[in-house]
């Protein structure tokens, strides 16, 4: 049963013709440890949630939680995103109640995770939403910059107008859902 609290985890030995005997873990995961809020009541903005990305397959959210209320403060709500069977992909969702703690977990951009059964180093980027363009306010903007000069998002039109300058040429976009965020231009 992966639906309440008593979540364990087992090894079995298994073998084949290729394989004598190896050990494999099974973590299961369970469905109450993918969400937790310490409010429930509280409503949740996006423009204060981060994306936490390379996260350990053995991190709950509520350890989540813990983690970055005490490095940020003001955590409000973690999400551990699932795949359609509701087993965790790496990846989570954090909501701070205020914009000094949300500029703080993006500034630090990489934290590392340590317990006593593993250390894990994470990616805290800004939760990308679709958006207009900040500048033409016309196009989409898939593009976002996480310069503090910039912090906003871009149509492709306007990324390049803006990035031409020395000062910005250097500054790399974020993509949602995109493991490849350069950009071509040939």
């Amino acid at each position: 049963d992966t639906s309440d609290g008593n979540c364990e985890k087992w090894s079995f030995r298994i073998s084949s013709r290729k394989l004598k005997s190896k050990e494999v873990e099974v973590i299961p995961w369970c469905l109450s440890n993918s969400n937790f809020v310490e409010l429930p009541a509280q409503k949740l903005d996006p423009h204060t949630t981060v994306f936490v990305g390379a996260l350990h397959g053995m991190l709950n959210a509520e350890g989540l939680f813990i983690v970055m209320n005490e490095l940020f403060g003001g955590v409000v709500y973690t999400g551990i995103d699932t795949d359609k069977f509701k087993y965790p992909i790496g990846s989570a969702r954090v909501t701070f109640n205020n914009w000094q703690s949300y500029m703080k977990a993006v500034t630090a951009a990489f934290i590392e995770i340590k317990t006593t059964k593993f250390t894990k180093k994470v990616q805290v980027d800004p939760y990308l939403e679709d958006s207009l363009c900040s500048y033409c306010m016309v196009q989409q903007g898939p593009y976002f910059c996480r310069e503090f000069t910039c912090f906003r998002y871009f149509c492709r039109s306007c990324w390049t107008l803006y990035h031409q300058s020395d000062l910005q040429s250097s500054h790399k976009p974020l993509m949602r859902s995109s493991k490849n965020n350069n950009l071509s231009f040939a």
